[in-house]
């Protein structure tokens, strides 16, 4: 199996999906850059992270988003991804999510867990995304569909990831 994905690996890698950083010595690289999806009129970046501490590593999925209005994502809030061969991936936002207005615009940002057992299901094109926010106190369910380009790309930085981490 190692054979058949390293070349898909080398090729994410020649397109640099793959961002490194270190910001200290318990706390280990390997995040993937960004992927942007329009829908709507607005921008959703999505991002597959891996974070490596002295006794423990996480792997999980940041989603952000600018708006002209302000709305959260709260711990426990639900992620549900699509898969291209019909299987739902469900993950779940492990802290709430930021909100900042640099400018005139809000910046939100959530991070959803990805379980270790499920770590190899996400592997996968992802059609969509269905994700809860709050806005007003009233809950509401957007979803996201990924074009096929997107679903490409996300998949390859996802690979990459797997493949630079030791899954």
């Amino acid at each position: 199996l190692l054979l058949v994905l390293m070349p898909l690996a080398i090729h994410a890698q020649d397109y640099k999906y793959i961002d490194f950083s270190q910001t200290s010595e318990d706390f280990t690289r390997v995040v993937t850059k960004e992927q942007i999806i329009t829908n709507n009129g607005f921008d959703y970046g999505l991002r597959f992270c891996y974070s490596k501490f002295e006794y423990s590593e996480m792997y999980y999925v940041v989603l952000m988003c600018t708006a002209p209005y302000q709305w959260e994502i709260h711990t426990g809030d639900k992620a549900t991804f699509t898969m291209a061969d019909g299987s739902q991936v469900i993950l779940n936002a492990y802290m709430d999510s930021t909100c900042q207005k640099p400018e005139d615009e809000y910046i939100i940002a959530a991070a959803y867990k990805i379980p270790t057992l499920q770590v190899t299901n996400m592997l996968n094109a992802i059609l969509s995304l269905t994700f809860e926010r709050h806005m007003n106190g009233k809950a509401q369910q957007l979803t996201i569909p990924v074009n096929h380009d997107m679903a490409s790309h996300l998949m390859l930085a996802y690979l990459e990831l797997l493949a630079i981490t030791g899954k």
